[in-house]
């Protein structure tokens, strides 16, 4: 082509301007804006909730989620196009708030009308409120630690995985029993319920 005398390319372009950034977009599914992703998420979560087991789980009944019930919703969620990292950024972009929530406090946001809480505060308050009312010892406080640790990584934690890893690997629910007294079950459906409180 350049034998011919035709451009093809139009090669390197300068500029002695100073860069500078305008404006920040995030591409959501749909090619939504923050906000219209939050409020087709609204839209989504209330138009399924009674279809989708898991989504109304969550609803209602939160304090029983069990890992399946999460992987199962989880799934539901990403070919619907909602993930907690995209919502979590159209959050912060919509409202200026960085709020690190997960996936089941979006979902009783958008269903309930309740107020968004991060995943890490959540769990911090109800472990608070459930040492209130239990005269914990120093070897139970360690303990409590591992199930801290576990819903932040998981987000749930069913009585049904003190027999699976990570907590089989320390003796499960017979070593939980001993060190809790034989209250295990109890101190956990307390705290799952503390998990869901408002206020």
């Amino acid at each position: 082509d350049r034998a011919k005398g035709k451009k093809t390319q139009y090669g390197m372009l300068y500029s002695e301007h100073k860069d500078k950034v305008e404006n920040v977009d995030h591409a959501y599914d749909k090619n939504l804006k923050p906000k219209d992703y939050i409020e087709s998420f609204v839209d989504f979560v209330k138009t399924n909730m009674n279809e989708v087991e898991a989504l109304k789980i969550v609803c209602t009944k939160p304090a029983s989620l069990t890992r399946m019930d999460l992987k199962d919703l989880r799934l539901v969620l990403d070919n619907a196009g909602y993930s907690k990292i995209k919502l979590n950024t159209a959050y912060r972009d919509t409202t200026n708030q960085q709020i690190l929530a997960d996936i089941i406090a979006h979902i009783r946001t958008a269903a309930l009308d309740i107020a968004l809480e991060g995943q890490t505060a959540r769990i911090e308050k109800a472990l608070s409120k459930l040492k209130a009312a239990h005269d914990f010892n120093a070897i139970q406080l360690k303990w409590l630690a591992k199930i801290e640790a576990q819903l932040k990584a998981e987000s749930v934690v069913p009585i049904a995985d003190f027999d699976k890893p990570p907590f089989s690997n320390e003796g499960g629910l017979k070593r939980w029993n001993k060190i809790f007294n034989n209250e295990t079950t109890t101190i956990i459906n307390e705290l799952n319920e503390y998990l869901y409180q408002q206020a």
